[in-house]
């Protein structure tokens, strides 16, 4: 309903707010599973796009942020939507990007990936 779109949304306002990008980034992941799940896809991009210029500072990938689920599963929505949309060469860099982040990080992702 859009009730919950709504309240999605807010509550991305106010941890914007805090001005704590772990904070964001975390209310931002369970708001963009909340717009994939509603298939606003438009909406999840722009908001993958903010969430993914958080993991940097002054244009460098935070070491702090950088390679954490939260980067991970961004970038792979990221992809996920630009395959959607008919974006195929973009996508692929996308995948190929997640795919060697996950390897550098060790994160599960990789594994899920490769078995495919």
């Amino acid at each position: 309903p859009e009730e919950v779109l709504d309240s999605s949304r807010e509550a991305v306002r106010l941890a914007e707010e805090t001005g704590d990008p772990r904070l964001t980034i975390g209310v931002m992941s369970e708001s963009g599973m909340t717009l994939l799940a509603a298939g606003r896809l438009h909406e999840l991009l722009q908001l993958t796009d903010r969430a993914l210029a958080l993991f940097e500072h002054d244009g460098e990938p935070d070491p702090a942020l950088f390679g954490s689920f939260g980067h991970v599963w961004f970038l792979w929505t990221k992809a996920y939507i630009l395959g959607e949309t008919g974006q195929l060469v973009e996508a692929r860099r996308q995948l190929d990007r997640v795919l060697d982040l996950a390897r550098e990080h060790g994160h599960p992702l990789q594994v899920t990936l490769e078995a495919e």
